[in-house]
């Protein structure tokens, strides 16, 4: 044999054994262990993807295979470097909308034992954006969701513009915040004077009072009509016409005094607040949001909001996210039919927003404000996307496109919007009050 030939033959077989050494130690785990995560769908994860604890590689996808009940097993490599106790959580996280897939793990609770090799866990199953897409399918005889789109963006330019008629200049913008911040002051100087136990004590004497004042009422404006009728026993006394005349006038203003008083508890009746919470998990910074607010609506297409966002420990005016921390809501709304529009301060700045509701218990909304961000130079305004999907009469899951022109963050989140019978009888003092000074 010619004797390049026999060193080609010897390269080509020590590169051949080489490869063949290297894949075998590849898929060799030294000083590991194993576990198991079920989940409902692993949204196109790949063998051999990474596992990560707070962003740091800990192992990898050995295997995948599906349950006799139609789930997704998934079988992970764990460097024994890392312990996990019971209690973790695992979930598949992407790192963008389209970017690769990963198992995120928590370390667990610390007090409960280890996981040991070859134990089976719960994930926690992602919802697909096929999933998404699928709820929003109208059904027999609905309309087209990309029409009722349309329709939103149309009314949207409509409450625009008649917005861009109405505020003339940036004078006219700074004096609406001006106005929106001195009222949130006063807000804040006026519930810093009650305390909880003056509160709750007014919680539970107001409704007894109201029902005892309208009573006393119901009888008095019997009384004046008797009195003021010629035929009773009083009324035939009254022979001087100016003191009659005087007597009449006193009761026609006690008349007018009642009917105010009446309309005003009728007013209190008719009120209904709601406090309403957000909890939101942003999957970007893997962090969890707080919002709480209260709802006033004097009437079904009207109502105030009062509240604030992010909640936090403040450390810094944003966060991570560029979402400003401990920021204010305050705005009015109003209804035309299926859709409501609101404007005021939102996330302590100047903004508006809409949401239209459908019949089949999903709401679409779009918030927009800080009209005055620059990003690279540019001005770029925060805007929101987001559906609301309702479960019950108090709880509402919710799917958000957080700062759509710039960071465009995905969240999703629970929502509890409770209606608290108790507080429109708080809001009602004032009234009441100014009525019976006048």
């Amino acid at each position: 044999m010619d004797k390049r030939l026999k060193v080609g033959v010897f390269a080509f077989s020590g590169l051949l054994i080489a490869a063949i050494v290297i894949t075998i130690l590849g898929r060799i785990t030294v000083g590991g262990y194993k576990i198991k995560i079920v989940f409902n769908d692993i949204s196109n994860l790949a063998d051999d993807s990474p596992v990560k604890i707070a962003g740091v590689k800990v192992g990898h996808v050995s295997k995948i295979d599906v349950t006799p009940d139609g789930k997704a097993v998934v079988e992970v490599w764990i460097d024994d470097h890392y312990k996990i106790h019971e209690g973790c959580r695992a979930r598949i996280i992407s790192t963008g909308l389209i970017g690769t897939k990963y198992i995120q793990l928590t370390t667990g609770v610390l007090k409960k034992p280890l996981l040991k090799d070859g134990q089976t866990i719960e994930g926690i199953s992602t919802v697909t954006i096929e999933e998404i897409l699928e709820s929003l399918r109208p059904a027999a005889g609905e309309e087209d969701f990309g029409i009722t789109i349309r329709r939103v963006f149309d009314n949207l330019k409509s409450v625009t513009g008649k917005l861009d008629r109405g505020i003339k200049s940036e004078e006219d913008i700074e004096a609406i915040v001006k106005n929106l911040k001195k009222a949130t002051q006063d807000l804040k100087r006026f519930t810093s004077y009650l305390s909880e136990d003056k509160i709750k004590e007014l919680f539970d004497e107001f409704p007894e009072a109201i029902s005892s004042v309208k009573k006393a009422f119901e009888k008095f404006e019997e009384f004046v009509k008797q009195f003021d009728s010629s035929e009773s026993a009083l009324g035939t006394l009254l022979t001087d016409k100016e003191v009659a005349g005087e007597v009449k006038e006193t009761l026609k203003n006690l008349k007018e005094s009642t009917a105010s008083a009446k309309k005003v508890l009728r007013r209190i009746e008719g009120f209904k607040t709601y406090w309403d919470y957000n909890l939101r998990y942003d999957r970007c910074d893997a962090k969890f949001r707080n919002d709480l607010g209260i709802k006033i609506a004097p009437r079904q297409d009207k109502f105030y909001y009062f509240g604030a966002s992010n909640i936090q420990e403040k450390t810094s005016t944003y966060d991570k996210g560029g979402e400003r921390i401990d920021s204010f809501d305050a705005y009015l709304g109003k209804g035309f039919g299926q859709i409501f529009v609101w404007g005021g301060l939102l996330r302590s700045s100047g903004g508006f927003g809409f949401s239209v509701f459908s019949r089949r218990k999903i709401s679409l909304y779009s918030e927009f404000y800080r009209f005055d961000r620059k990003i690279s130079g540019k001005t770029k305004p925060w805007i929101d996307v987001g559906m609301r999907i309702k479960f019950t009469n108090w709880l509402y899951g919710k799917a958000i496109y957080s700062d759509a022109l710039d960071s465009r963050d995905f969240q999703i989140g629970l929502n509890l919007y409770y209606e608290d019978e108790d507080l429109p009888y708080l809001f009602g003092l004032g009234s009441l009050a100014a009525t019976s000074t006048r």
